[in-house]
Parts: structure tokens; sequence; C-alpha cells
């Protein structure tokens, strides 16, 4: 219900975008339905099949029906429309297409032209040179294996006859004539057979000939004009559509906090510094001076910071990666830094060790009766050291009182020049606020792809409530250019 809700209000907000382009599409579509000429179809019908024909034939209507709906397709094929236009003289420009009448040995042949006469005249010399392509066809049936077929069978047929009047008297004929005769004339009948059948059967192809004839030609033209208050109506309502989702996918670019201008407008707070985008060495080295800039800033101002929580809304928006590097990099001007693990939550050490260090959770339980040296843990840069978050806990909420975190805070900062405290999220970890209130100042962390400015704005608000001086805002994952680093 509130994506809903934040769907109807970006249209809203983009109203004047929407209406924009529904106004643009209708005056396009009807500027083109305007321009668009007014052309003429014409209809030439025939029939295929055996009602071309007025031989009798063995094949049924339906099955004339089948061979129309065969004729269909090779008349709408490239192959055929190109060769019939060619020998009809029909022009290019001219389209031509046909249709079957349903359940019968009909064709329809529509040709749509911009002239009526090119129209009828495109339309007839299409069927004609469709019925004259089934007629050479047909002709080269019978012209080819049938003619001769029985042109061989009256030759045998008079041979056979020819033996038979010889045998009818035998008495001029010796035993040795007699005899190849008979053998002559067996032969004879033999082939005679053979000829006989497949005389039969080329005939009965010639008696299903797959013919067409022209059965009517156009008496008129169909004519169409362009629709061009239709067109208007179609155009308007896709320029709506189109503006709407236009309107749609501003109103989720505007979902996110994408720039100082952002926080300074949705939230009000300054921003300390941004975290660039992307992977590879230039991408690396850009990143490297974004947290030299940022641990700068935050080393000049006054009154000097001594402890410096970063927080974030959510898990995964980079809190962690910035309290580290600001960690790591004012450890490199010099001075003594503590990076404290809030996040009890966290799982990383114990699924890479098989168990978590003692740490900050061992520290708030023992109420100051240990000494916090005991849980700082030296790192490979130089006058940096980490306090684990410690064993973990279901509820790490109880082991928080305003007094114990503050008390560690000061135990932590004895020992150093700053101590930064990686928080859990703030909106999913109440002890956020307590460790926040405890610090010199917050440093809130969103990640421009992910971070809304609704859950941005309940971060700070949160901050505010439980008395955080919140420093300001670092942007992470910002896409910059990469001109200056290459």
């Amino acid at each position: 219900m509130e994506n809903l809700q934040k769907q109807i209000e970006s249209l809203r907000r983009w109203r004047w975008l929407v209406a924009a382009f529904a106004v643009l599409a209708m005056f396009a579509a009807l500027a083109i339905a305007s321009a668009s000429d007014t052309t003429h179809t014409a209809t030439s019908t025939v029939v295929v099949g055996s009602a071309s024909t007025q031989s009798t034939s063995s094949r049924s209507p339906e099955q004339d029906a089948v061979l129309a709906a065969g004729y269909v397709q090779f008349l709408n094929s490239n192959s055929a429309q190109r060769a019939l236009k060619a020998r009809g003289k029909i022009p290019d420009d001219v389209e031509i297409s046909a249709e079957p009448v349903a359940g019968s040995p009909f064709i329809n042949i529509q040709a749509t032209a911009s002239t009526a006469e090119a129209a009828i005249q495109a339309s007839t010399a299409y069927a004609k040179g469709f019925v004259d392509y089934t007629l050479r066809q047909f002709t080269d049936i019978i012209g080819g294996p049938l003619t001769p077929l029985r042109d061989r069978l009256r030759e045998v047929s008079t041979q056979i006859s020819s033996n038979e009047q010889q045998l009818a008297n035998p008495e001029v004929l010796s035993q040795e004539q007699i005899a190849q005769l008979e053998g002559e004339l067996e032969q004879l009948r033999a082939e005679r057979s053979g000829l006989s059948e497949a005389v039969r059967v080329q005939s009965s192809v010639a008696g299903n000939p797959n013919l067409a004839g022209l059965y009517a030609e156009p008496d008129g033209t169909d004519v169409s004009s362009p629709a061009v208050l239709t067109n208007g109506i179609l155009g308007l309502i896709g320029g709506l559509l189109l503006g709407g989702a236009v309107a749609l996918i501003l109103g989720a670019l505007e979902l996110r906090i994408r720039s100082a201008a952002d926080v300074r407008r949705r939230l009000e707070l300054p921003t300390l510094g941004s975290v660039s985008s992307g992977r590879g060495r230039i991408q690396d080295a850009r990143r490297a001076e974004d947290f030299k800039i940022l641990a700068s800033a935050l080393s000049v101002m006054k009154p000097p910071l001594t402890s410096i929580s970063i927080v974030s809304p959510s898990e995964g928006e980079g809190k962690t990666l910035v309290a580290e590097n600001l960690a790591r990099y004012r450890a490199a001007q010099g001075g003594r830094v503590i990076l404290v693990e809030a996040d009890m939550r966290a799982r990383d050490d114990e699924e890479r060790t098989g168990r978590r260090p003692e740490g900050l959770a061992e520290l708030l339980r023992s109420a100051g009766r240990v000494d916090i040296r005991n849980y700082m843990v030296e790192t490979d840069f130089p006058g940096l050291w980490i306090i684990p978050s410690g064993t973990r806990s279901e509820d790490p909420y109880t082991l928080f009182s305003s007094d114990r975190i503050q008390e560690v805070i000061a135990q932590a900062t004895a020992e150093a020049d700053l101590v930064i405290i990686d928080t859990p999220g703030l909106l999913a970890a109440a002890e956020s606020q307590l460790i926040s209130a405890g610090t010199d100042g917050s440093v809130l962390v969103l990640d421009t792809t992910t971070t809304q400015p609704s859950a941005a704005l309940e971060a700070r608000d949160l901050l505010r409530r439980g008395g955080a001086n919140i420093l300001g805002v670092v942007l992470n994952r910002v896409s910059k250019s990469s001109a200056v680093y290459s």
C-alpha cells in the first residue's frame, strides 16, 4: 500500500510531464495520420481443385478446401509474390495478400494501391497469373509422363494383335516360329499390363488436377482513409502511458539520496564526505583519497573529537567500511586510534574462527572491574587497535546502559587520541542510540543506491531523540569521474 501511495505521489508530482507526453504523442499521431494517403483495395476470387474444372473428380469439397489453404500460404510467400508480380507487371509498392474463404475452395486475392485503377489491375493480374501457374503445372503432368505412356501402350497393343493373328494360322508356321511368337506374346501382354496400370495412376492424377480458375474479377474497390480521430485518441493514450512510465522512473530515482544537495534538502544535515563506487586500480585510488579527505575533515573539527560513532539506518550501507578506513587514515596521521566493533549480532569472527574473541561484551559485563587494555588487539597498522564485539548475545541491548557505555568510552579515550565505534544498524538495534549519545559525535552513513529517504529521516530523528550530536553524513557508493586519477 505504501508503494502504491508513492507511485501515486510520483504521478502527481510529475503530472505536467505526463500531460506534455500525452499532448506531444497525440499531435504526432494526428500529423502521421494526416500525412497518410487514401488507399484502395480490390478483391479477385479464384476457385481451386475440382470446382475449377468441368471434369468429374473423386476429390471431396473438404479436400479442395485444404488445397485452397495450402495455396494461400504459397500466394503469400515472398518467392511467389516476386514471380507473380513480375509476370503481371505489378508495381512493388502494391500490397498483395491472399485469404481463404473458410471451409471452401475459394481464395480472395486482395491488392491495395493508391488508386482504384491500380488496385483493380493488380488484383486481376495476380489472380490470372496464379491461374496460369496452376495450368502450366497440370500441362507438365499431361505432357510429361502420361503421353509417352499412352503411345507405348498403343504400340504394344498393336504388336499383340499382330502376333495373335499370325498364331491363328499355325499351319503356315514352323514349330520354332510358333514358339518364338508365343514367347513374344507373353512378354508383350506383361508389358501391356504394366503400362495400363501406369496410365491408370497418371490418369487419376490428371483427373484430380490442382487447377485454379478465375471465379470473379473486382467490381470496385474498398476505400480506406486515415482514421485521424482514432489515431489521435490512440496517440493520447500512448502518450499518457509513456509519460506515466517516465514519471514513475523519475519518482523511483527520487527515492534515493544521491548527492549533498539531497542530504541538505531532505535531512537538513551537512555532508562530510563521499565514498566512490566501482572496482579496480583507479577506483581504489579514488576511494583512498575520499577517506583521507574525510579523516582530515574530522580531525580539524572544533572542539577536537575524542570519540565518534559510525551509524547507518540498516546493515550493508557501508558504515563498517567507513569506520575501518577512517580509523586507518587517522592512525596514519600519527594518532593513537581504537576501533570498537559494537555489533554483537555480527557473526564474522565466529564463522571465520569457530569462536568469537572477547571484547566489548565482556567489558560491559565487568562493570569497570577489567582493564580495557586486556581487550585491545593490536593491528598491522601502526597506532591502530581494535576492540572486538565480544561473545554473541541474543539481546545485546540488555548489556548497555548510558552510564556503562560512557564508562567504556572514557576508558578507551584514556588510551587513545580517537575512539571510533562501529555500531549495529540503527533501525534494528536500539543500543545504537545509547552508543551514539555517549560519543562526541555521530557520522551517518547512507548508501546512494539503497538507502531510502524515509529510512534516513527516521535514523536522523532517532539520533536526535537519543541526544546524539550528528556531525554530518557520508555518502557511500557515489559515482565519480575517474579522469583525475587516470
